[in-house]
């Protein structure tokens, strides 16, 4: 089996600091960061990625549909 060591707890550790930090970016700016859950299916997670992002291409100038 799969033991862990001592560098994997500390890249996970790296790894939730980030996404934590990220998380306090998002919060402090609502209008700016999107929060899209991956843990969906990926047809999901497409489709609120274009929810959020196409209002943005459209008002921009891009064709987008």
């Amino acid at each position: 089996g799969f033991a862990e060591t001592r560098f994997d707890e500390a890249e996970l550790d790296f790894h939730r600091r980030v996404r934590n930090r990220f998380l306090v970016i998002a919060q402090n700016h609502p209008n700016r960061v999107a929060l899209i859950p991956a843990r969906n299916p990926v047809n999901e997670v497409e489709a609120s990625i274009w929810f959020r992002v196409a209002p943005l291409l459209r008002s921009a100038g891009f064709g987008v549909d």
